[in-house]
This record gives C-alpha cells, structure tokens and sequence, in this order.
C-alpha cells in the first residue's frame, strides 16, 4: 500500500524470474559447500526439488539474482490461485484477490551481507505493485535480526509478531502476541500438513 524504492546490491546484480527448469540451480544453490555437505543427501535434495517444483505447479513465482552465470539469490511469490499456503503446522495463509505471499529468500553464505536480499525483495515488490497487488505479507524469525533489518530497509512494515510452538505429528499451538493476524492467517479444517 506504499511506494516502493528500488534498491542496489553492492555487487552486480541481473535479476529475472525462474522457471522450472531451473529448479536444479535452485537446489544447488543451497547445499553449503564443505562439512555441511554431507547433510543434504539425495533424499533430501529430492524432497527440496520436490517442494520447488509445487511451488510452480501452483502459480508461485520465483525471482532469482545472478553474479555472473551463478544464482547468488532465490526469492519466491505465492499468489491466491494456489490455494491456501501453510506457513506452520495447522496454520494457513488465505489470501485475497490482488494480495502476494513472499517466502524462502535465500542467500547462499559467501554472498550474504552485500545487499542481495534486499534488492531481490524490491524488485519482487515493484513487480507486484506494477501488476497491480494492493498487499504483499512475508514472514521471518525473529531471531534473525539480519533478515529483519534487511527487510526495513525495503519498506517493509511489522503488523503481527506471531508464536508458535511446532508439535511432532500434531497441529501447531499458536499465539499473536502484538497486532492481530486478522483473516489471512487461518486454521482450515480438514487441512494438516
């Protein structure tokens, strides 16, 4: 519902939308290079590939930003058209018409700190605001300092701080502890993980 500024990273960016076929580099681009290796095995690369592939087959919209011929950023967008999204265990985003849901930027950890994030998430924004979207909503942990600074920085604005406590095999307890999570974040029935 604000103007949006573009923003600049501190290295050279070309920013464009990803398609499926793609999805492999995606992949890649998250698996750590060196002893942390070793706990992305072909199961769970398999599951990653997996989840990216839905993620398209439902209208989600993947930004990605390259150095060169190398993706050193992916940024997704959910849309209405592919249905409730589950942000937790038990707890869906429902959104309306014209609204976008932005998740799962990633920043491999050679390329953090130089301001990708952060000029991926306005040029997602402007996208939107261009096509017409009202409201984009994003969620971050609130550990993560870093995300969250980045994220003012682009305009973003805090309107809910949310709890949750993740059960094994059961639906997430859930608190709104500051503002209200409104309509959009809802508990739908017949619908688990």
């Amino acid at each position: 519902e604000q103007p949006v500024e573009e923003k600049q990273a501190s290295v050279p960016l070309h920013i464009t939308r990803a398609t499926e076929a793609d999805v492999d580099a995606i992949v890649a681009t998250a698996i750590p290079r060196g002893p942390a290796q070793h706990q992305f095995t072909p199961e769970r690369r398999r599951k990653m590939r997996q989840a990216l592939v839905g993620y398209f087959r439902r209208g989600g919209m993947c930004f990605v930003a390259q150095v060169g011929n190398e993706i050193v950023h992916s940024n997704w967008i959910h849309f209405r058209r592919g249905g409730p999204i589950m942000v937790t265990a038990g707890r869906h985003l429902v959104l309306d018409d014209k609204e976008a849901y932005m998740t799962d930027g990633f920043t491999p950890e050679p390329w953090r700190g130089k301001g990708i994030h952060p000029a991926v998430n306005s040029h997602m924004l402007l996208y939107l605001q261009k096509a017409g979207y009202r409201r984009a909503y994003t969620f971050f942990v609130s550990d993560n300092v870093t995300s969250w600074r980045g994220l003012k920085r682009v305009g973003w604005d805090l309107r809910a701080l949310l709890l949750t406590l993740e059960r094994p095999d059961k639906d997430s307890l859930f608190w709104c502890l500051r503002g209200t999570s409104g309509t959009w974040l809802q508990k739908l029935p017949g619908k688990g993980e």
